[in-house]
C-alpha cells in the first residue's frame, strides 16, 4: 500500500539483508518520489551527540530517506548516544516523515538494546524459485527451491551462489581452520557496521591486541572471506554464507535473514 502520500509525519524502516540492494531500491525509489537523501553526521557530531546541528545542515522542507542506519553510530561507549537520541525523535514525528533504510545485522542489534518494540518495520518478500527464474537462473523447480532456502531468499546472494556453483574453477571460501573469538568478534564487527576502516575497527574492538585484530584481517583477505576497498574492510559477497554460518555456531546475535 501507498503510505507516502500521506500527511502524518511518520517514520518507517526498511530492512536491508547484506548484498541485496535494498539500499539501492530504496535511493532510486527516493529520486523518483523526490524524497531528500539525508547526509549521515560525521564522526565529530556523533561523539558529541549533535543532532541539531546534523538536522539543521539538512536544510530540509520535505519527505526525506535515511539510506544507511550503520553509518549513525558506532558500537563504542561515545558511539551510541546519538542513535539513543535521534530515534526517540525520529518516531516522535519531530522531523516530519521519512523512510530509514537499516542495515538488517544492525537492526538486530538496536532491537536488542532498544527497550521498545519497533512499529512500521518492512522487508522484501524472500526470492522464490519464480522470481530465481526472472534474474536467469535456470535451474529445475527442487533446485530453485532448495538454493531459495539455502540463501534465506537473498537474491544477490542466489547470483553469488549460483554463479559460482556453476563454474568448475571456482569454489565459496571457507574461513581459516584456526579461527577463534577475536575471527568471530572481527567478523561481526564488521558486518554490523557494513564496512570499517582498520582504525575504527581497533577502536571498537579496544579490549583486543591491535597486532592481532591486523593479522587476522590479512589473514581473512587471503582466505577471500574479507576484501579491503576504498581504505575499509568489509565481507566479500562470496563467503557471507560460511560468515553467517560461523557466526550463528558461536551464538552471536545474527539477523532474521
Amino acid at each position: 500500500k501507498d503510505w507516502s502520500g500521506k500527511k502524518e509525519s511518520s517514520v518507517y524502516f526498511l530492512l536491508d539483508p547484506p548484498f541485496s540492494c535494498t539500499d539501492d531500491i530504496a535511493r532510486d525509489w527516493a529520486k523518483r518520489k523526490k524524497w531528500k537523501l539525508l547526509t549521515p553526521p560525521d564522526i565529530v557530531k556523533i561523539r558529541n551527540v549533535d543532532v541539531d546541528g546534523w538536522w539543521e545542515e539538512q536544510k530540509i522542507k520535505t519527505n526525506w530517506l535515511i539510506d544507511d542506519l550503520t553509518v549513525y553510530l558506532i558500537r563504542t561507549t561515545y558511539g551510541m548516544s546519538f542513535i539513543r537520541e535521534l530515534l526517540p525523535r525520529l518516531l516522535h514525528g519531530e522531523f516530519g516523515k521519512g523512510l530509514v533504510v537499516c542495515e538488517s545485522w544492525m537492526f538486530a542489534f538496536i532491537q536488542r538494546i532498544w527497550p521498545l518494540k519497533f512499529s512500521r518495520v518492512y522487508c522484501f518478500a524472500a526470492a522464490g524459485p519464480e522470481l530465481l527464474k526472472q534474474v536467469g537462473i535456470h535451474a529445475s523447480h527442487n533446485t530453485l527451491q532448495k538454493l531459495s532456502a539455502r540463501v534465506r531468499g537473498n537474491i544477490g546472494i542466489a547470483l553469488t551462489v549460483w554463479s559460482i556453483e556453476q563454474n568448475e574453477d571456482r569454489k565459496l571460501p571457507e574461513l581459516p581452520g584456526e579461527t577463534n573469538d577475536i575471527t568471530a568478534f572481527i567478523l561481526y564487527s564488521i558486518l554490523l557496521h557494513r564496512r570499517l576502516s582498520s582504525s575504527l575497527l581497533q577502536e571498537i574492538l579496544a579490549m583486543l591486541p591491535a597486532e592481532e585484530i591486523n593479522l587476522q584481517l590479512l589473514q581473512l583477505k587471503q582466505y577471500g572471506i574479507l576484501k579491503f576497498n576504498e581504505d575499509k574492510w568489509e565481507i566479500d559477497i562470496d563467503a557471507y554464507l560460511a560468515v553467517r554460518d560461523f557466526l550463528n555456531n558461536r551464538d552471536f546475535l545474527i539477523d532474521i535473514f
